[in-house]
């Protein structure tokens, strides 16, 4: 009876992890076994799991999935050793998250290490701002002084966030990376609106009353 009971016990043991992995629903075992890994090790998953749930929606074979899953977890694991001693805090989720997608983009360690000087309450904002616009095709020093520009202010997350959508509408309307990042910097460094909105003559300080932003202006 003894030695039945420590039988059932081993394989309750064995099928613990596979139990585990099934209660994730919709992903595929395989999927799911590197993301309870990376949860495991500490690691945030939530990225992780709506990598799973795009590829399975698309219909991506799993084993493809489960390899993309291992290289972003390897970027995770990058952003941790980098993020340090100052990995505690309620931005810890976020701040990994973002340094791993800038890490992916190639931006440089010593460029996330400027970001990572920043408050704490602006650091993960920085780090996707950088991930995002390097993505985008910008230089990442010219980034670097976007964000640098853009929290001197009063209100640094709502200028970061309004220089970063800046930048990214003026990509899409056609101007080049550097000098859409330029001019977004340009624009958060302006205390009285950005260098572009400037009188033309008539006197009333607002130029003729048009949007003459860049990529908008008079051809």
């Amino acid at each position: 009876m003894k030695s039945a009971l420590q039988l059932a016990m081993f394989s309750a043991l064995l099928m613990a992890p596979i139990v585990a992995f099934a209660e994730t629903p919709g992903l595929d075992p395989e999927v799911a076994a590197v993301i309870e890994s990376a949860r495991v090790a500490g690691l945030p998953v939530s990225s992780l799991e709506a990598k799973a749930r795009e590829g399975a929606a698309k219909g991506v074979p799993p084993a493809r999935v489960a390899a993309h899953l291992g290289s972003l977890r390897v970027d995770l694991d990058r952003a941790v050793t980098l993020l340090g001693p100052t990995a505690a805090g309620n931005d810890r989720e976020a701040l990994l998250s973002g340094l791993a997608a800038a890490l992916r983009a190639h931006v440089s360690t010593a460029a996330l290490k400027q970001v990572l000087a920043l408050p704490p309450a602006l650091r993960a904002q920085a780090a996707w701002s950088l991930a995002d616009l390097v993505t985008a095709g910008c230089m990442e020093a010219d980034v670097l002084t976007l964000i640098d520009r853009a929290v001197r202010g009063p209100n640094p997350s709502t200028a970061l966030h309004a220089a970063v959508t800046r930048a990214v509408t003026l990509i899409g309307q056609g101007q080049s990376p550097s000098l859409a990042a330029g001019y977004a910097a340009e624009e958060a460094d302006e205390p009285r609106g950005p260098a572009w909105a400037k009188d033309n003559g008539n006197g009333n300080g607002n130029g003729n009353g048009k949007d003459n932003a860049p990529g908008q202006q008079k051809k």
